[in-house]
């Protein structure tokens, strides 16, 4: 059953991919989707917080997107979980390089994240007043690429850095950190047939 299934999965990328395409697959309109696991890596304390990373990008034209990107946190690889939450949101221009079917691109976005610190940050007992859900203004830098599977997939690169700080009562907690993801992502054209 399971070798079906991969059968079905290898026919459905050949057919799709052997399809005429145009020169350049990125054109306006082109809404791209994907939703992975990303893994993260504090500076300042080498924490390794692990998301789900969820993205929604728009071709606004050939070289341009609109870009939104939500993380979520989900868990921590060691023992040394300074956070109860750590959302992140972001939204922002992208600038692609594409050529056919590759698709390289850098953004940056502004964005909040929502944290709220454990009740004891590695090994310290907080101060009172520290312990609450805080929104901080976040800035990001972001660059990868997109490969497209014929005409409904793509496979999504992408790595980011962060800066900002949660506030506490003594001093702020640097949020700069280094992200990776990489899977697989949908995407769909809103308009047809019509190169910019």
């Amino acid at each position: 059953m399971v070798r079906k299934a991969w059968l079905f999965i290898f026919t459905f990328f050949v057919c799709s991919a052997s399809q005429a395409q145009p020169k350049d697959f990125v054109r306006k309109g082109l809404l791209r989707a994907s939703a992975t696991v990303s893994q993260g890596l504090f500076f300042r304390n080498k924490v390794q917080p692990l998301y789900v990373h969820m993205n929604l990008d728009y071709q606004l034209e050939r070289r341009v997107s609109f870009r939104c990107d939500i993380n979520m946190l989900v868990a921590f690889q060691d023992d040394r979980k300074i956070f109860q939450h750590h959302h992140q949101a972001l939204a922002g221009i992208a600038y692609h390089f594409s050529s056919k079917r590759f698709d390289p691109y850098m953004a940056v976005q502004p964005g909040v994240s929502l944290t709220k610190l454990n009740k004891t940050l590695l090994g310290e007992e907080l101060p009172p007043g520290d312990e609450g859900l805080e929104v901080n203004p976040l800035i990001s830098a972001s660059g990868g690429f997109n490969y497209y599977i014929g005409n409904f997939m793509h496979v999504a690169v992408n790595s980011r850095f962060n800066f900002g700080s949660h506030k506490m009562t003594n001093e702020n907690l640097p949020l700069n950190e280094f992200q990776f993801s990489v899977g697989l992502g949908w995407n769909l054209r809103f308009r047809q047939n019509n190169p910019v």
